[in-house]
């Protein structure tokens, strides 16, 4: 049976999660391995770890004294029986769960699906050692530079259709970049705003944005806008030639209003055609309003033409209006989309190439995997088969996620076993990720009509005063901005049993600077009342904010912890140590005068004198000998910084293990990055954080300055990739020609076009949004709540909204007694340093440098096989690998000259010498006819765990051969390692048996020595 749990902010979700899945493990009816059946799935590592501690912690309470649990009424009996029974099984469970906790399914929703998708790497064109890229701008960035690298004479079609987007542009705007058109496009293409509506639509984008079909599209366009623009001008002829008929001229009407007429008499090729106002349209169809009344006589020269005329002007601004600037619109973006093709294809290439997958891409290959299977070829795949589902933040879910998820929970539904989704409208803030608040509200009730609901009504995290005013300001919120519905459940129960009720107060500021000054003297009078650093929390809408409030507490002595404070860049030792791989890759040069020139990027550290390597074999290799030599120089300070420089190391190695060492891609992909360093969970200090990543987080006390940055319905900002919408054409000269999607930005204008429907949805959705922000942010707080605002300014915002509730300054409750809080003991921090050794090729150092690959290059220019016996010696035991019997040969040389381990000018050679080396090694019966009998590179196992593997083995009938190539000089160990495989051949059972070293580059009969 399906429950759906609707858990408002501090109601006890992780509680009753961790209830139920221990409910269902420890059930009279489960099995001893039934943690393997039941599946955990939350949005973020902090709430699974927090889920997986709560479950042990409840189960080891259970195990030792089942009596003192907070779950042991709700068990006994009608889960288990008895209180022994209760104690025997949650010991055995928590056994079985700490000793195979690989089993312990508490996940991550993007851990699931890529330990599902990494099951099906096959089916997706990857090897099961991809990786999972989170930058995808950068590889969208990458393909497009293919696409413009690869272009030659040979695309025509495709240099033909750049050329007239570049003079389409150039003639309607006068300025044109190619490369940026094309990436502003390219990342709206490949963006989750596209892939969701495409989906809904069945169409791929491919499909959608062909060329031939794009150009249908702009025949279309062209053809409703020089259409329009002539019906306007001779509408507004007409109503000329009426007036000079009757000998009247504009000047004639009364005011200013109706003669506006005339300014469409002309209308310039390229531009918007405005509409006329409210007023024009309103008067023009009004013949009372034409004239003054002294010469209301002129009404009768223009009786029965006038009036008609008027109204067909003014019918052309309805929707046909609206048609034409949708015309206009879809007209602007038709030739980007032409690269819509080429892009999917390079973009497809580079991950394979690559060997990456793109995390957004994830959702949506693991659905067309899914999608028509059964759940029994999904769990076939996964290795396991989950009965029990408990999903948690399903607000945050996507619409494609639920959509891998369902065949999994209604195969288990359809087995009788229990399953449970826990999520609040209310919280659910990410939309912009692709999260959908419909699913919880309107789907999954639909999908599982038999489900139950479980709403929690009360709250467990938060004191009275401030619970109180949270349930009237959002019913209040909810009413004014119309969204009862959602909000229904908004008021919580108070179950905090404390003396103490907490504290609200609410300051409206006319400024920013008097807002930072009341964060600052709040911060001082909590100091005052007992409470730490880290007692605080300071929300802010947006990064911006959060850095602006971390520089003024810093520059009053107050410590902060925030992710804008621990920005990677603002390591010294980071920056110069950029700098110099800047200087490696650009050299200081002299122009020709003589005067010295300096890449910007390495002025830093030319400036600084760093010593630069003159070689590097690899890029982390290099960075970590700069930085060796910086904090060498200064090691006390330098130990301050160990945390950004292992973090810039991290991000050169995780570049690297994609992109290879191209010193100049890698300095690229840095100046575009900016990685931050996590904030640790301990220390005293304020705590800094947007709204969006405090959601689930609790905090004693929370300021929320800048409320007025929490606007209600916000425009897209120029930039913005821009939302995929397709207009209403119906009853339209655009019917039947420009259905589909394209790309809009939710602005004004865009009420003035067929996409006026999308625009009123986002404004509802952007609603929902904001009051969620909203609503998240003022529940955070246990004790105590500072809300700071400024209600000024034109945007209607929550500070406004919250200035209308309060009517003004307010103040409730008591500031709480911090010194009475009760607070965890921190363990005490671990002093980071920086242990590096460097190369060096004295005898004691630490790392030496490999000499494997020192003979690759040959001293007469001859690379690889040519240049190395033992790079030759390796081909040919790989190719002697794939050899059972000598028939084999020319299709193992084959395969090597395939994966590029011999060219395909040596191939003849290769396969003539080990022909010759099979023929001489056929009387010793190292290859006889019957393949059944050979086995190439068999693992054996021996008793200690230790696996071996013989390069050939012959058996049959109890008589068993073991051979081993060699390709290099003689040794005596090779005797010893051969001997060892027959020992363990005559252990498994074989009576015979016979072993032979065979150095194959040797000539003559002493080449194969025979050992028994």
């Amino acid at each position: 049976m399906m429950k759906i749990m609707e858990a408002s902010a501090g109601s006890g979700k992780t509680y009753n999660l961790a209830k139920t899945y221990i409910r269902i493990l420890l059930d009279d009816k489960a099995g001893q391995d039934k943690y393997r059946h039941i599946l955990a799935v939350t949005f973020t590592n902090k709430a699974t770890d927090e889920m997986k501690r709560r479950i042990l912690k409840e189960l080891y309470t259970l195990a030792t004294d089942p009596t003192s649990s907070k779950y042991y009424d709700d068990f006994v009996p009608d889960v288990i029986s008895t209180a022994a029974a209760l104690r025997d099984k949650a010991q055995n469970s928590l056994r079985r769960i700490l000793h195979d906790y690989g089993a312990f399914a508490v996940s991550t929703i993007d851990r699931f699906f890529q330990m599902t998708l990494k099951a099906f790497s096959r089916e997706i064109g990857h090897f099961a050692s991809y990786q999972v890229e989170l930058d995808k701008d950068s590889l969208v960035d990458e393909a497009v530079d293919r696409i413009l690298d690869s272009l030659s004479d040979s695309d025509a079609g495709m240099l033909e259709w750049l050329t007239e987007s570049a003079m389409d542009s150039l003639e309607e705007t006068g300025r044109f970049s190619l490369e940026k058109s094309l990436a502003q496009v390219a990342h709206s293409l490949k963006s989750e705003r596209l892939r969701i509506p495409l989906e809904k639509m069945g169409v791929k984008v491919s499909e959608m944005f062909s060329r031939k079909r794009l150009q249908d599209v702009k025949d279309a366009c062209d053809k409703e806008i020089a259409n329009y623009r002539t019906s306007v001008q001779k509408a507004a002829k007409r109503i000329e030639d009426c007036l000079k008929a009757a000998g009247l001229t504009p000047e004639n009407f009364k005011g200013t209003t109706l003669k506006a007429f005339a300014n469409y008499l002309t209308i310039p090729l390229g531009k918007e055609i405005k509409s006329p106002s409210e007023a024009f349209l309103r008067d023009a169809q009004d013949s009372s309003k034409w004239f003054k009344k002294a010469d209301q006589h002129y009404l009768k020269s223009v009786a029965g033409t006038l009036g008609p005329a008027f109204k067909d002007f003014c019918d052309l601004f309805g929707r046909r209006w609206m048609a034409f600037n949708t015309a206009l619109l879809i007209r602007r973006q038709l030739y980007g989309l032409g690269i819509a093709r080429e892009l999917e294809e390079q973009f497809s290439a580079l991950l394979t190439d690559k060997n990456v997958l793109s995390l957004d891409d994830s959702n949506t290959l693991l659905k067309d995997i899914i999608d028509g299977s059964d759940a029994p070829f999904v769990y076939e795949k996964l290795g396991v088969r989950f009965e029990n589902f408990l999903l948690d933040e399903f607000q945050d879910t996507s619409t494609i996620q639920w959509d891998n998820f369902r065949p999994l929970l209604t195969n288990s539904e359809s087995q009788g076993f229990d399953n449970l989704v826990v999520g609040d409208v209310k919280q659910s803030i990410y939309r912009f990720r692709g999260s959908d608040w419909r699913l919880l509200k309107e789907r999954v009730p639909m999908e599982f009509p038999e489900h139950n609901d479980e709403p929690l009504e009360g709250n467990h995290r938060t004191l009275e005063t401030i619970v109180n005013f949270n349930n009237g300001l959002f019913a209040h919120l909810a009413k004014t901005l119309g969204l009862q519905d959602i909000y229904q459940n908004v008021n919580q129960d108070v179950c905090v049993e404390d003396k103490a009720k907490g504290s609200v107060e609410v300051v409206f500021k006319e400024s920013a600077d008097e807002e930072m000054d009341e964060i600052v003297s709040t911060i001082r009078t909590l100091r005052e009342s007992g409470a730490q650093y880290r007692d605080i929390a300071i929300l802010v809408r947006g990064n911006e904010e959060g850095g602006n409030v971390a520089g003024r507490l810093i520059g009053e002595g107050i410590p902060v912890v925030s992710d804008d404070s621990l920005k990677v860049r603002s390591s010294r030792i980071v920056r110069l140590a950029a700098s110099a791989l800047s200087l490696i890759a650009t050299p200081p040069s002299t122009d020709r005068n003589g005067r010295l020139k300096v890449p910007v990027e390495g002025f830093e550290a030319y400036d600084a004198g760093i010593a630069i390597p003159d070689s590097y074999d690899s890029i982390p290799a290099l960075a970590d000998r700069i930085i060796h030599g910086l904090m060498a120089q200064d090691p006390e300070s330098s130990a301050g910084e160990v945390t950004y420089v292992q973090s810039f190391l991290d991000f050169i190695q995780d570049w690297v293990s994609i992109n290879g060492n191209d010193l100049p891609g890698f300095l690229k992909a840095w100046a575009e990055s900016d990685p931050t360093v996590c904030s640790p969970a301990t220390g005293d200090s304020v705590r800094i954080m947007t709204i969006h990543k405090s959601k689930g987080l609790e905090f004693p006390f929370v300021i929320l300055p800048f409320v007025e940055k929490i606007s209600v319905f916000k425009e897209s900002p120029r930039g913005d990739k821009g939302y995929w919408c397709a207009p209403d054409v119906k009853d339209t000269p655009l019917e039947g020609e420009v259905e589909g999607l394209y790309n809009v930005r939710f602005t004004g204008k865009l009420a003035g076009t067929l996409f006026a429907a999308d625009l009123a949805e986002e404004k509802e959705l952007q609603k929902v949004d904001n009051l969620n922000i909203f609503y998240v942010a003022m529940t955070r707080p246990r004790y105590g709540l500072k809300v700071i605002a400024n209600p000024n300014g034109r945007r209607e915002n929550m500070a406004k909204l919250l200035r209308d509730y309060t009517g003004g300054d307010f103040v409730s409750g008591e500031l709480y007694d911090f010194t009475k809080m009760k607070r965890e003991k921190e363990g005490e921090g671990i002093e980071m340093e920086w242990p590096s050794w460097p190369v060096a090729d004295d005898v004691d150092s630490r790392l030496k440098v490999s000499a494997d690959a020192a003979d690759f290059f040959g001293e007469d220019g001859s690379v690889g096989v040519k240049a190395s016996e033992r790079i030759l010696g390796n081909v040919c035991h790989g190719i002697l690998a794939s050899v059972k019997v000598p028939s084999d040969l020319e299709a193992a040389v084959d395969g090597a000259v395939r994966r590029g381990e011999i060219g395909m000018e040596d191939r003849d050679a290769a396969l003539a010498f080990l022909r010759t080396k099979i023929a001489f090694a056929e009387p010793w019966g190292l290859f006889p006819d019957s393949p059944e009998t050979i086995m190439n590179e068999m693992d054996i196992l021996d008793s200690d765990g230790s696996v071996y593997r013989p390069d050939r083995i012959i058996a049959a009938d109890g008589k068993a051969v073991v051979v081993d190539y060699k390709f290099g000089e003689r040794r005596g160990k090779y005797k010893f390692q051969v001997g060892r495989y027959m020992r363990l051949l005559r252990d498994m059972g074989y009576t015979d048996v016979t072993g032979y070293l065979w150095y194959v580059m040797e000539d003559g009969g002493e080449s194969i020595e025979k050992i028994s």
